[in-house]
């Protein structure tokens, strides 16, 4: 296990790596330095009908399918493995990128071979690739269309803790909604789906395997950055070791240094695992049985107006007693 010796908020210069990327672009600077010295990146892409596979990109344009999360479990073929160390044997770079599971595994699997660098993600959990498939011949079945492309984070009104999930169908058209108004979302952020392992994960904490793991900087707005930045997407950044500090000198990227409590500031998950819901295995059985239809209506997985009115208003609430607070505060100190 190799210790977090550096912390690092970061965001790409370019404008258009920021607008495929699901914060700061991190993940794609990184791949764009191996991809440029003649080595591969593996990492995660929609497949066939929408299902979740690791993919191997030896170019900038097969390196696309890999931006942006995807919140689906998947595992590492035989195939992925046997590329990866032919690549390592003809001397060429290997990127891989994944959650720390699946990176544990990948360091299992070469230990320190020459060329090779490991980078995960700060990881709240995954759901397992049977519900997402469910959910999306569910989608295709009500809209009567076929679905072609998924972004759960889409950043079209910015980037930040209010997610908008953006769906493109096969006629062109494009569906967005929010995450309270989104089934899946609502599985992933219920944790309602996760696998078993999730729940107690040993791979969390800032002694990891990997040279480098990746997050949303959440607490970037504490920075004092501009909002243009804060809009576009700030990528969290934990250095591990020589070879992951070697890797982000040579990136085209902004960057603040950050200690280890601002990093933690809304990423809990980096040494918390998610506590398992009491409906968590009933939810599990019943995916295997219930249409996806009556899933959403017995565990409340869509949200309705009422809902959303209700949360703007605790929101509401939350400010003015925030500001109150503040007044008071100032009153105070003026006094004195």
């Amino acid at each position: 296990m190799a210790q977090a010796i550096d912390f690092f908020a970061a965001w790409s210069r370019s404008k258009t790596v920021l607008g495929e990327s699901t914060s700061g672009g991190a993940f794609s600077e990184l791949a764009k330095v191996i991809l440029a010295e003649g080595g591969i990146v593996v990492g995660v892409a929609y497949g066939d009908n929408l299902s979740v596979e690791y993919r191997i990109a030896n170019s900038l344009d097969e390196l696309k399918p890999l931006c942006g999360v995807k919140y689906v479990h998947c595992c590492i073929s035989k195939s992925i493995f046997a590329d990866m160390a032919i690549a390592l044997a003809a001397g060429r770079s290997v990127m891989f990128v994944g959650t720390p599971c699946l990176a544990a595994a990948v360091r299992k699997k070469f230990c320190e071979a020459k060329g090779l660098v490991v980078c995960d993600l700060v990881c709240f959990g995954a759901p397992a690739q049977e519900i997402w498939l469910k959910y999306v011949r569910w989608l295709e079945k009500c809209s009567g269309k076929r679905l072609v492309s998924v972004c759960p984070r889409d950043k079209k009104n910015g980037w930040g803790r209010e997610c908008v999930c953006r769906y493109v169908w096969a006629d062109g058209s494009t569906t967005r909604r929010k995450s309270m108004f989104d089934p899946y979302a609502q599985i992933f952020y219920s944790t309602l789906g996760f696998r078993e392992v999730c729940f107690r994960c040993q791979f969390r904490g800032f002694n990891r395997v990997s040279d480098i793991t990746l997050c949303d900087m959440w607490s970037a707005h504490e920075l004092g950055l501009p909002n243009d930045i804060l809009r576009r997407g700030v990528s969290g950044i934990i250095i591990h070791s020589k070879v992951g500090r070697k890797l982000f000198e040579k990136v085209d990227m902004e960057r603040i240094h950050v200690d280890e409590v601002q990093m933690l500031r809304g990423n809990p998950c980096i040494l918390e695992s998610a506590e398992k819901p009491e409906r968590r295995d009933e939810f599990l059985l019943d995916t295997k049985e219930l249409p996806f239809d009556e899933l959403v209506h017995k565990y409340h997985l869509r949200a309705t107006w009422f809902d959303y009115v209700a949360l703007l208003i605790r929101r509401g609430l939350a400010r003015v007693v925030h500001m109150t607070k503040c007044v008071c505060l100032r009153l105070v100190a003026h006094r004195s």
